[in-house]
């Protein structure tokens, strides 16, 4: 039995008049435990980036969007095991950005002069038109206007029904994009959903900077911390919190969140086991950064398939085998997990503590 614990991208030309944005490679969500061993890992440097090519059918339809990959560096070089974290929804921009990942090749990774894989590795990749219009469109806006006001009138079922119908207007800008995940997390938030509401607000934080009022943005960090916390997703919190930093490091937001991070280290190093909330999304995994080196999987309800984990230096795939415990290298550097299985699957990571009570 465990003990649970609640703490309360530079654009490059295609043929066309389209432009593709390079890969930027983003900050990781990792809980900073540094190893000796990583004083003698030299990473992988890249060769050659191919930029993916805009899909025929978006470019019809003047259609943006964005896709956050993680990959594996091999030994060798190239690419291996590209999956996909998130992405605008668009399935043609997830299937170009795969295919340009796997076209690149790097100096690879290095311990004491011999090669090793860099297995941990994300990259967001921006699909952006040519001059692309500033600003959501008219209809965008009457849209996006309508259902916050159903919204702050807490006609849910109306608030619905006019954001599925947002949803399936294709949304033809970074502008759109983001006050889109703005009010789908709005509107999450309004029926207590926490689990969506923090999806969508992850969506929108990596770049919303550049799109959303200053205000609207650091609320969305703010909240995104928040929601973390509440399901233990502390790799994430700590994310979140250098992420506002960051953006506007004299935020008061900034010094209201700064007494908890000493609370979240005193945690992770603390002999409590640490339960987060889980479910396999419409991709058929669940990813999660770790904070600690120990883990394993309890009160599955439903199917898991298998547990990718993929750590700066190492990459291995197991067979989900409720209550096995995994322990991982400090060697390995940080590390991201993929849980697999079939959507809707609900289960709980627990990050297991180094020294017991």
């Amino acid at each position: 039995m465990f003990k649970t614990i609640l703490f309360g991208f530079v654009l490059l030309s295609c043929s066309q008049k389209v432009l593709a944005n390079s890969a930027q490679e983003k900050q990781l969500p990792c809980h900073s435990n540094e190893s000796k061993a990583d004083n003698a890992v030299k990473k992988a440097t890249a060769i050659q980036k191919v930029a993916p090519k805009y899909p025929m059918d978006a470019a019809r339809k003047s259609q943006e969007g964005w896709v956050r990959l993680s990959f594996v560096v091999k030994e060798d070089g190239s690419v291996d095991l590209p999956i996909i974290e998130d992405s605008s929804g668009i399935k043609s921009f997830e299937k170009a950005a795969k295919n340009a990942v796997r076209a690149w090749t790097f100096d690879p990774a290095t311990r004491d002069g011999k090669t090793i894989e860099q297995c941990q590795n994300s990259v967001q990749l921006d699909f952006k038109m040519h001059k692309t219009p500033k600003g959501a469109s008219r209809r965008f806006a009457k849209q996006y206007r309508n259902v916050l006001k159903l919204i702050n009138e807490q006609a849910l079922d109306d608030a619905k029904q006019a954001l599925d119908k947002l949803a399936k207007r294709p949304r033809q800008n970074f502008y759109e994009d983001k006050f889109f995940f703005s009010v789908k997390a709005s509107y999450f938030q309004a029926i207590g959903d926490n689990r969506q509401e923090l999806t969508n607000l992850k969506k929108l934080i990596p770049t919303g900077k550049d799109y959303l009022p200053k205000s609207s943005y650091v609320y969305s960090i703010t909240r995104a911390f928040q929601l973390a916390l509440i399901n233990n997703e502390l790799s994430s919190t700590l994310y979140f919190y250098n992420k506002l930093k960051q953006f506007d490091a004299t935020n008061e937001k900034v010094a209201t969140l700064t007494p908890y991070i000493e609370k979240i280290e005193q945690l992770i190093d603390s002999s409590a086991h640490i339960f987060v909330a889980a479910q396999i999304n419409e991709r058929n995994h669940w990813n999660h950064y770790l904070a600690r080196k120990s883990f394993t999987i309890a009160n599955v309800t439903g199917k898991l398939n298998t547990v990718d984990i993929r750590c700066d230096n190492h990459f291995s795939t197991y067979d989900v085998d409720n209550e096995k415990k995994w322990k991982i290298p400090a060697s390995w550097g940080n590390c991201q997990l993929f849980v697999k299985g079939e959507q809707g699957t609900k289960f709980n990571l627990v990050e297991l503590a180094a020294k017991q009570a």
